[in-house]
């Protein structure tokens, strides 16, 4: 055999051939040919370009292990082998796994993949290419495993052997190998760092009774290749079996463990192989005589042999035992076959000799590989093959660096150096270091105190420890001398106390002057609002916009004068300077006024109505505003004086004097200040101080409701009826109580109010008895009134009657009169009385004088007897006239009037006001039924009655009006008391009931009975829950049967304003609560109300139980820091008192809380000296008035009072030494009253150099 030398060939995964290998010697020759036999394929590699994790990886090994029970180093070992902790994409590993932890899903059954997703809910694919659902997978899955062998979790880690075993997935023997790698590796430690920078620390493991050898599959040394390997013979389906020469000797990475190459080797379905297998441990496994033609390189199998080494393409670093390993392997193989132990490019297809990677064939010949990757150590592995001379203890070589070329005076910045430990002694976290020199051991002018070991010593080795051919980082903080100018500085290694070592690095860093800062807030002149969106600009330098709280800020400026502008959109532009020192903030706010001078249109449609003796309801149109500011609100003025301002189209004037006049008009005022001209002006007068609240003449029964009381079984209300009309307020009918069969059916029906009253008089007339009950006032029309027969009078409505209209008849001469007649509603023999109110003027000649009439008719209109008449005075003077009498038997309707004959052709005006035709027998003696006024509880519960009316029970009389009470008041004395029992004896016809209720005193005669004007019974007293309460309801009837019909009509209730209270001085409960006080100054109060300017209620309290008294009411729902003036008023249900004078108080400030004063960087270590500050939502209404502020290393602060104010911008603070640093704010509203502290941070300037490299990237290229 023809000696060549033969390429040693490393890459990152095996090579699926589609060609079988054939014994024909025309095949072997084609083999030998450059083609596209066996070519680069099979199982996917990440190759060299690497995607690293843009997160940490350890925290979510933690969690897993955590959550799922598994042990730590078992989950870090597993990652080890299935990804070196690199991000792989969706490539598979050799044994087919995928992600971090190599889940399965391959041709031996392995399915962990699949567990994963169902065990997680995660889909495949993220389980492939996420991190985190990967590792959670993969964890879930060993805790399935770990329940399937019954491990008890609290053994060590020998007891999770069939976990690893199953784990791997492979053949039988295999997974066993596999485990035995995983424990092997755990029994040895872990120490690396990925891609991103993140180191895996594993100290030893104690791997218990696992017998290591047990787990290895049976081998057999042959003759023909390397002697210190292990015989692992690959399936004859996965190489050729035939001689050909190698001149070039190649190896290969597996992208996987030793174990899952070994398996996949004697699988038919892998179409590959090579000749030698690799592991990380340094064992070394035959697989292909070198002889033969191992299918691993496509394009160049025939002239190589390929090593396949553990691991991944992607790891930035391999042992050193696995260096070790192959290299006296190939040192072995190049002797033997005459290789030249260098590395070499090839290219062409088998035309160069040496050693290369995968990548190099891949670069000029075939296939697409790219491994061994960038953290293949050539320098070393070819020092090992060649056999050079021993490696010294202490030595290093420059792998990368990062540090800043130009810095601030004064400023800090994290800089790092990176080695590669190319001896033979391992660097110590104590002992390995990172000196100044050039000269050695130079003072440097970077020096940190409190980060650097010394003036000379900036760092010691990140890491614990870094074993040779490791990669060791040395980060530390520079900190950039105060003066300016160019500065080189230059490090090397020492160990120290032996000796100084590798190579130099040299930094050139620029140092500049220090910078400032400017901060401020834009806000609009007219209501300091803060404008967001507004452009501020230095003149010739950078710009910014404002952000929603107004706020702008600039960032490392130069020491200097600068002019500022700023504009707004409607604004006009404002400019300013402002001085930057060094290290210092300045702030400078502005305030832009609107461009906007078009005022907006006058409200129109004002109008004023009274509708109390202190309060006066406005309304009107809204305006509009075209100039771009937008409205703002509206001013109101009474008399020509402002009053108060809303953004409403109504406002509510109380507190007003009672019957006075007043007017008013609106204008529109909008965000730039702009007022419009005045509305139309409106006028109306306060109603007089004690004012019906309620009238009803019972035109309907809209404002009434049944009432059901116990032991009524439903309701049963009073009927709307027009037979009988007391006409004294507007409504021609009636309440008619209705009697029933049931004895428990009462007849009731109320009327309620809201918001109840403290005390009232309320009113109503009661016709008692049967037969005919009318009254005339004609307020509302003629009444049914009729021109005489022959008579021909016009009948009418006029004003000027004895009490507002009257009837008048205008007359035409010769036969002259009017009537109105009566069908119904009376009975023979039962008493009448009309009475008459007439005017009647001296027209001339009488041929017969005016006079009033009653005219009883039978039913075929025969007049029945004669008239019941009585002469009229015709003076033109208002005259009142009674007739009495009888009803005659046969009467069915009856004529009441005025009769006249003039003799002459003559106008005149008779006129007719206040007519009562009442019939009527003796009352009934079973009547009960009354007035009734009531108090009810929030929830509606009954707790008072006070009753004026008919009353059957003793010791009462149904002959009898009787006045009582019903009171809630506890056992053995809730029920009904009757001071007033037969009070007086009933009439028949129409009655005034009254009943008065006065203040509360306490003094038990607070309340009268009143009928016809005269007080009957006693005045009895107010319970004390009417005065909690009030009175709420009028009401008409009585809850047991009423046994005779009655009629109600004229409903009235009147009521006074109380007296204004005193107001006290109001305090501040918490930024969004204000507690008012006042002083009761009357008893007739239901409540008192507190009202902002807009006359809206606010706030409200109940009564104090008499004069003098202290009360208070909390508002709610305000706004922070922001002023609110109130004044206060008593009510009485609808009608108030005059109000007190204002009082103002400000909210407390927002209590400042790590969401609403932020920092630009989270707390714990960085490596900036500057933080800003921010205060979430700017500074005034709905905020804070201004913070003072401490900014220093202790994590508490002790408040004096002089410290710093912040009340605008941001807040800029600089770390000047190394360690944790705290911002303590203390917020305080516009009245400088102070509300809560925080203490923010630590925030720690580098106190503490990294125990691991960090994921910086290189900057700066090498030294």
């Amino acid at each position: 055999m023809e000696e060549k030398c033969l390429a040693v060939l490393l890459h990152g995964g095996f090579v699926m051939s589609s060609i079988r290998s054939c014994l024909f010697v025309a095949l072997i020759v084609a083999l030998l040919l450059p083609s596209a036999a066996f070519a680069d394929g099979g199982i996917p590699t990440m190759g060299s370009t690497v995607v690293p994790w843009d997160y940490q990886l350890m925290p979510i090994f933690e969690a897993a292990s955590a959550k799922y029970n598994v042990p730590l180093p078992l989950l870090l070992t597993l990652a080890h082998f299935g990804s070196g902790f690199e991000n792989r994409g969706d490539a598979p590993t050799i044994e087919g796994g995928y992600g971090v932890m190599a889940l399965r899903a391959n041709d031996w059954g392995g399915d962990s993949l699949a567990l994963a997703a169902r065990l997680t809910n995660v889909s495949e694919q993220d389980l492939k290419t996420k991190a985190d659902p990967n590792i959670m997978g993969a964890a879930a899955v060993l805790d399935y495993y770990a329940t399937m062998w019954q491990v008890d979790r609290t053994k060590g880690l020998d007891a999770w052997l069939n976990v690893v075993i199953t784990y791997a997935a492979l053949d039988p023997d295999f997974s066993k190998m596999f485990a035995m790698e995983v424990y092997e590796k755990m029994m040895r430690g872990l120490d690396t760092v990925n891609s991103s920078g993140e180191r895996f620390a594993l100290p030893a493991q104690d791997i218990g009774s696992v017998d290591l050898a047990a787990l290895e599959p049976p081998g057999a040394r042959v003759e023909a290749g390397y002697p210190g390997a292990i015989w692992y013979p690959a399936a004859s389906c996965n190489y050729s079996a035939y001689y050909t020469a190698k001149d070039t000797v190649v190896v290969h990475t597996i992208e996987g463990s030793a174990s899952g190459a070994l398996s996949w080797f004697r699988n038919c379905n892998a179409q590959v192989s090579a000749h030698y297998v690799v592991s990380e441990a340094g064992k070394v496994y035959q697989c292909v005589d070198e002889n033969y033609l191992a299918w691993h390189v496509g394009c160049m199998n025939s002239c190589s042999i390929g090593l396949e080494h553990e691991g991944y393409a992607a790891s930035s670093s391999h042992p050193q035992s696995l260096y070790d390993a192959s290299a006296l392997c190939v040192r072995d193989i190049c002797n033997r076959w005459g290789i030249p132990k260098v590395r070499f490019h090839p290219s062409c297809t088998c035309c160069g000799t040496g050693i290369c990677g995968h990548i190099d064939v891949t670069n000029c010949c075939c296939g697409t590989h790219t491994d061994p990757g960038n953290g293949w150590n050539w320098d070393y592995y070819i020092s090992q093959v060649q056999g050079a001379p021993p490696a010294p203890t202490w030595a290093a070589s420059y792998k990368a660096q990062s540090y800043p070329s130009t810095m601030t005076a004064g400023s800090t910045a994290t800089a790092w150096v990176e080695y590669t430990n190319t001896g033979t002694g391992t660097w110590t976290h104590d002992n390995t270091r990172l000196g100044t020199t050039d000269p050695q051991d130079r003072s440097s002018p970077f020096y940190n105190a409190g980060n650097w070991i010394g003036p000379n010593r900036p760092t010691d080795v990140d890491q614990s420890s870094v074993g040779p051919g490791a990669v060791g980082r040395f980060t530390f903080i520079l900190k950039a001398p105060t003066t300016p100018g160019t500065y080189v500085e230059k490090y090397k290694p020492v160990q120290e106390g032996v000796t100084w070592f590798g190579d130099v690095i040299t930094w050139t860093i620029t140092v500049t002057a220090a910078k400032g800062n400017i901060t401020g807030t834009v806000r609009n002149s007219y209501n300091n609002n803060p404008i967001a969106g507004a452009t501020v600009a230095i003149s010739g330098g950078p710009s910014t916009t404002t952000n929603s709280s107004g706020v702008y800020t600039f960032n490392d400026l130069d020491p200097a004068t600068y002019t500022l502008n700023v504009s707004a959109g409607n604004y006009s532009p404002a400019s300013g300077t402002a001085t930057v020192t060094a290290g210092a903030t300045t702030t400078k706010d502005f305030t832009l006024t609107s461009t906007d001078t078009t005022p907006p249109t006058a409200p129109s449609g004002l109008s004023a109505a009274a509708v109390s003796p202190t309060q006066i309801n406005l309304a009107w149109s809204a305006s509009t505003d075209s100039g771009g500011a937008g409205l703002d609100r509206y001013i109101v003025y009474r008399g020509g004086s402002e009053i108060g301002r809303t953004t409403a189209l109504t406002y509510s004037d109380n507190g007003l004097t009672p019957q006075t006049g007043y007017s008013y008009y609106v204008k529109a005022i909008d965000n730039a200040g702009n007022v419009s001209a005045a509305s139309n002006t409106a006028s109306a007068t306060t109603l007089p101080p004690t004012v019906p609240i309620f009238q009803d003449g019972f035109a309907n029964t809209s404002y009434w409701s049944s009432i059901v009381q116990s032991p009524m079984p439903g309701p049963y209300p009073p009927a709307l009826v027009s037979d009988h009309d007391h006409s004294q307020f507007p409504g021609a009918n009636s309440l008619k109580t209705l009697t029933s069969d049931d004895p428990n059916q009462g007849c009731l029906i109320g009327h309620t109010f809201s918001p109840p009253f403290a005390a009232a008089r309320f009113e109503s007339y009661f016709f008692d008895g049967s037969g005919l009950g009318y009254v005339g006032d004609f307020e509302e029309g003629t009444e049914g009134w009729a021109s005489y027969p022959s008579a021909y009078g016009e009948l009418s409505t006029t004003s000027g009657g004895t009490s507002g209209n009257c009837l008048r008849i205008l007359d035409h001469g010769w036969t002259g009169g009017f009537y109105k007649q009566f069908s119904s509603g009376f009975a023979a023999g039962e008493s009448y009385t009309l009475k008459i109110t007439t005017k009647v003027p001296a027209a001339g000649t009488w041929g017969t004088a005016p006079y009033v009439f009653v005219r009883f008719r039978d039913g075929n209109g025969a007049t029945i007897g004669t008239d019941n008449t009585t002469p009229i005075t015709a003076d033109n003077t208002w005259r009142t006239y009674t007739l009495t009498g009888t009803v005659p038997s046969g009467a069915a309707s009856v004529w009441i009037g005025e009769y006249m004959y003039l003799n002459a052709t003559a106008d005149y005006n008779c006129y007719v006001d206040d007519v009562s035709f009442v019939t009527s027998g003796s009352v009934s003696n079973n009547s009960r039924q009354g007035l009734q006024v009531r108090c009810h509880s929030p929830s509606g519960g009954l707790l008072a009655i006070y009753y004026l009316g008919t009353y059957s029970a003793s010791p009462g009389s149904y002959s009898t009006y009787s006045a009582g009470y019903y009171k809630v008041c506890g056992s053995g004395c809730t029920g009904w008391y009757w001071p007033g029992a037969a009070a007086m004896t009933r009439t028949p016809g129409w009655h005034k009931f009254t009943i008065d209720i006065g203040p509360y005193t306490g003094a038990g005669n607070e309340v009268k009975f009143y009928i016809d004007g005269t007080q009957v019974g006693p005045a009895v007293e107010r319970t004390l829950d009417t005065q909690t309460y009030g009175f709420d309801m009028v009401a008409y009837g009585y809850h047991y049967r009423v046994n005779q019909s009655g009629w109600f009509d004229d409903c009235a209730m009147y009521a006074s304003a109380p007296v204004a209270p005193t107001i006290g001085t109001p305090v501040a409960l918490s930024d969004t609560a204000i507690r008012w006080y006042l002083t009761d100054n009357s008893n007739n109060e239901m409540g008192f109300k507190f009202q902002d300017a807009s006359q809206t209620t606010v706030a409200s309290a109940t009564v104090s139980n008499g004069t003098g008294g202290t009360v208070s009411a909390d508002e709610t729902g305000l706004t922070p820091n922001k002023a609110y003036t109130r004044f206060a008023k008593a009510y009485n249900g609808t009608l108030d008192s005059l109000p007190t004078a204002s009082v103002t108080r400000w909210t407390l400030s927002r209590p400042p809380s790590a969401s609403n004063v932020t920092c630009d960087k989270p707390t714990g270590y960085t490596d900036s000296p500057t933080f800003t500050f921010t205060s979430v939502g700017g500074f005034g209404t709905g905020t804070v008035a201004k913070y003072l502020w401490a900014w220093d290393t202790s994590p508490t602060h002790v408040w004096t009072g002089s410290e710093a104010v912040w009340n605008s911008g941001s807040l800029i603070t600089t770390a000047t030494s190394q360690g944790s640093w705290y911002l303590h704010v203390k917020g305080y509203n516009g009245e400088n009253v102070p509300n809560g502290t925080l203490d923010l941070g630590p925030y720690t300037f580098e106190d503490l150099p990294p125990t691991n490299p960090t994921s910086a990237v290189e900057t700066h290229g090498a030294p």
